[in-house]
């Protein structure tokens, strides 16, 4: 996952028995220092790479896609700051792009986020199974 995040995201990581591996930044850019980096942080143990938009900034993908489709890797997208509008769907290859508005978002209604599941049919019963047991609110 990349190397800037709340504690929030390492903690649910740890609780579903994953080990993060945080990506260096670029302060100056808020994207990976390079995808070298993010290539040789792989291993046959990774299961997915995190890619966070953080501060409204948000980068292209595209040039680490291929190298994680050829080995399995999932491509999470976090979009926690940089939400544009309902065209900014992610990338189309990421397997999940995540939207969130809590308050401190730059585009917020308080509360809820948004995930899209591309391509994972498996993933998306369970969340639907999971989302369909939560409690209605009705005013």
């Amino acid at each position: 996952m990349m190397g800037v995040n709340i504690p929030d995201m390492i903690q649910i990581i740890k609780e579903h028995g994953l080990i993060p591996v945080p990506v260096d930044y670029n302060i100056d850019t808020m994207t990976p220092n390079n995808w070298d980096d993010v290539k040789a942080l792989t291993s046959d143990k990774t299961k997915a790479m995190m890619f966070a938009y953080l501060y409204g900034v948000s980068y292209d993908i595209s040039p680490v896609v291929p190298f994680l489709k050829e080995r399995g890797i999932d491509i999470l997208e976090d979009v926690a700051e940089s939400f544009t509008g309902p065209k900014n769907n992610g990338h189309p290859d990421a397997t999940m792009t995540m939207f969130s508005f809590g308050a401190i978002k730059v585009q917020t209604c308080v509360y809820g986020g948004i995930s899209i599941v591309r391509d994972d049919e498996k993933l998306y019963n369970e969340m639907r199974s999971i989302q369909d047991k939560y409690p209605l609110f009705t005013p």
